[in-house]
């Protein structure tokens, strides 16, 4: 069942926002609690496929 929240009831878009911040700023811990926060609450296919978004996102298509 999708929960639209985490076990400490953050709603899964302000997670999924801070973890893209997180990463994109480079703070490790923040992105390993993040990702956790995500799978542990049921949400670990979600927080994948949105490491796969983002990485497109930074990298984009390279020009050969």
């Amino acid at each position: 069942m999708f929960r639209s929240t985490s076990r400490f009831n953050i709603p899964f878009f302000d997670i999924r926002s801070a973890l893209q911040k997180s990463i994109r700023r480079g703070i490790v811990d923040d992105t390993v609690f993040y990702t956790s926060e995500l799978d542990i609450s049921g949400l670990g296919n979600s927080a994948f496929t949105s490491l796969i978004l983002f990485a497109s996102e930074d990298v984009s298509i390279a020009d050969p």
